[in-house]
């Protein structure tokens, strides 16, 4: 187990493109923080609320929030950051997971490094991930885990 796991770091240090990718993804990331800062939309007090709810505090939250619970679970360990900080980090998280996959998927069909690079560049500046997968909004999780069920099928 230890000796696939050191092999899967020597594999990921040696693939210059995913690393490229990553690094994009990174600095496209921060270039979109430092402009725009952190969006927040109509949707976003509902999922504050939600994490509030499954924290055990006291609030009124709309049912429908309750019926998509993951979002609110997977961020609420990193509301100690600030008032929907949990969000951000969880849309972080599964933004570059997101962009491992397009190139994962990607390498996967084509065989080809370099365009596995540019499928995960035009996914990462791609207008919909940019406005709401790193907003306070829950979106990014769920791109990810239709990528990873595309990978895995």
């Amino acid at each position: 187990m230890k000796e696939l796991f050191l092999n899967k770091i020597k594999d990921f240090k040696n693939d210059k493109y995913l690393i490229r990718a990553l690094f994009f993804a990174l600095l496209n990331m921060g270039i979109i923080f430092l402009i725009f800062g952190f969006q927040k939309y109509s949707d976003t007090s509902g999922y504050i609320d939600a994490i509030h709810f499954f924290q055990g505090q006291e609030t009124q939250v709309d049912l429908r929030w309750l019926l998509r619970p993951l979002g609110a679970i997977f961020a609420s360990p990193f509301q100690f950051l600030g008032q929907g900080a949990g969000l951000i980090v969880q849309n972080v998280i599964f933004y570059l997971f997101s962009s491992v996959l397009i190139f994962k998927i990607t390498d996967l069909i084509f065989h080809n490094k370099r365009q596995a690079f540019f499928a995960s560049v035009f996914f990462v500046t791609a207008t919909p991930v940019i406005e709401s997968g790193l907003a306070y909004l829950t979106d990014m999780g769920a791109w990810f885990f239709y990528l990873f069920s595309v990978f895995l099928t």
